[in-house]
């Protein structure tokens, strides 16, 4: 019974060993703050909230195709840092894309707080429901077309700074992560090849809270009341 347990605590050292390993390797690959083309690191100390992020993005979106924000992101701490090599990529809604006009099929999160969100829809639970729409391909209406059109969407409140956003970036990650080593293993494929089939896409945007419904003619609601006596005889 020792010698079953001493195997099997080492092949689970060694499947520990090998995913933090195949972790690293993933970021090295595809996260590198200088790797990124067609990019710009986000100042978050000046672009602090989510007006001034797509004011920003468009500016730039419409002198550059397919241009990307990077957040510098210290994955092992789940914190945006200015310090750290790597980075997160984060886009705004395209120019001449507006809110009411542009809706594609992805997931889509509405930030509260640090660490309260809401998933308009709900795949059980944050994990499940970005596996589901990053592997849908066209199975689900409400979800994503293919993995090259597979955003998940944080949309900010304006009282939301978007440092606020780092634990929904980290628990983002995380699961993508998951995703990208699950399909080198399924699918054979290389780092690059994975990364490059199923990309990690980030967009934040503005939060639109519904009209306010207008309340009629107050006036018109009131019943005189010799109409509701006359109604009663």
């Amino acid at each position: 019974m020792k010698i079953l347990f001493t195997i099997f605590f080492s092949i689970l050292l060694f499947l520990q060993g090998y995913s933090q390993n195949l972790k690293q390797r993933i970021l090295d690959e595809g996260f590198l703050l200088e790797e990124f083309g067609n990019a710009e690191i986000l100042q978050i100390k000046e672009v602090k909230r989510i007006n001034r992020f797509e004011d920003e993005f468009w500016k730039n979106d419409s002198l550059s195709k397919d241009f990307k924000f990077i957040i510098p992101f210290n994955f092992k701490i789940g914190k945006i840092s200015k310090d750290s090599q790597y980075g997160i990529p984060v886009e705004g809604l395209p120019v001449g894309c507006f809110v009411f006009d542009c809706r594609m099929s992805w997931v889509k999160l509405l930030l509260y707080s640090k660490k309260d969100y809401e998933l308009f829809m709900d795949e059980g639970g944050l994990s499940s429901t970005i596996k589901a729409n990053i592997l849908n391909e066209a199975s689900l209406p409400y979800f994503a077309e293919s993995p090259e059109l597979a955003y998940t969407e944080i949309k900010f409140p304006k009282r939301i700074k978007i440092k606020k956003s780092e634990y929904i970036l980290s628990k983002i990650t995380e699961i993508y992560f998951d995703i990208i080593e699950n399909r080198i293993s399924e699918e054979n494929l290389s780092i690059q090849e994975a990364l490059k089939k199923y990309p990690l896409l980030i967009m934040l945007t503005k939060f639109y809270p519904a009209p306010k419904m207008p309340e009629g003619n107050k006036r018109a609601k009131r019943i005189d009341k010799n109409q509701l006596i006359q109604l009663n005889l």
